[in-house]
């Protein structure tokens, strides 16, 4: 999923060295933890339902992100207008994370899911547009508008060239997993509109407190059993779901605040696109999971035009003084 933008520390606080290294580091560590959720998740999806899952995973992770939560409280950057203004993004945010779970009941592999997921961008890219009149110039640019098209182009590839026939249960799950990424993507260009100048942190501390108390909701109502369905697996098995929820959310979003702290988001952002091939490796070995060689094509395209327009928004968001 995309994270909105980091609008660095609050004005006065001392301004910090970036370290590339540690940014480096935390970023590729922040990518392995991301890795492992659409696998967790998808097998999860064989034993319990998705509102039970979905509520003990981000249950878990707004609970072990508290303490970050609280700081942010005791820092005076979460006054009441954040958490009503938090509030709108999470709810986006909730709804994109239940469509695509819901995606991996219907015959969706989890290497598969995270090429589609890419398209996100493009949704990112169209509400920015409609939001913020200095995207406007970057979508301008035909180097954009190639890279945007990349991105249509190699999802639509790899949908269609699959082994799996696009009928049925499996059309319904590429539906899903759609609108899960288009939501993913407006994600960010929420936070941003009502959350510009707030610190990260604190954005985060709001949207996953607000989310884990939506999906404890929504498992209660309706979840089998109210969600204690879970507490019939094997004890192993449920606290593997409870620290996939701590390892996705919690330390993936801490890990990444690290990171574009010391890199920036445009090449934090870049180094996600790692994501679907470290996916596909451990979907291939606890699934079984094989791409096809259009997928990996049409994968490989989508992810080229996502580098492409970051490349193209960082340079014109940023450009060079000529000397």
């Amino acid at each position: 999923m995309e994270t909105p933008r980091d609008p660095n520390a609050r004005p006065g606080l001392a301004s910090h060295t970036p370290d590339t290294r540690l940014g480096t580091i935390a970023m590729l560590t922040c990518v392995l933890a991301w890795t492992t959720s659409p696998p967790f998740m998808k097998y999860f999806s064989t034993v319990i339902d998705l509102w039970t899952s979905n509520g003990w995973r981000y249950g878990a992770g707004a609970i072990a992100f508290l303490p970050w939560t609280i700081l942010a409280v005791r820092r005076g950057q979460m006054p009441w207008r954040v958490w009503k203004l938090t509030l709108i993004p999470a709810v986006v945010n909730t709804v994109g994370a239940t469509f695509f779970l819901a995606s991996l009941y219907h015959d969706i592999e989890p290497a598969f899911s995270m090429l589609c997921l890419r398209s996100q961008v493009v949704f990112a890219t169209l509400a920015a547009v409609i939001w913020f009149a200095d995207e406007r110039r970057v979508i301008r640019s035909r180097p954009f508008l190639f890279g945007m098209l990349m991105v249509l182009g190699g999802t639509a590839t790899a949908v269609f060239l699959g082994n799996e026939s696009t009928g049925g249960v499996r059309s319904t799950g590429i539906l899903l997993l759609l609108i899960g990424a288009a939501l993913f993507g407006i994600y960010g260009a929420v936070a941003r509109k009502y959350l510009h100048g707030v610190p990260s942190m604190a954005v985060f501390g709001g949207v996953v407190t607000w989310k884990g108390i939506f999906m404890v909701a929504l498992m209660v109502v309706f979840g089998e059993r109210g969600g204690l369905s879970a507490l019939d697996v094997e004890p192993n098995l449920w606290w593997i779901l409870i620290l996939s929820g701590i390892v996705g959310v919690t330390v993936g979003h801490g890990l990444y605040f690290v990171a574009i702290k010391h890199i920036g988001v445009a090449l934090s952002h870049g180094m996600m696109e790692l994501q679907p091939f470290l996916v596909a490796i451990v979907s291939y070995y606890l699934r079984d999971e094989k791409l096809t060689l259009g997928q990996w094509t049409g994968g490989l395209c989508a992810i080229g035009g996502v580098l492409l327009m970051l490349s193209v928004k960082q340079r014109l968001r940023h450009p060079a003084v000529e000397k």
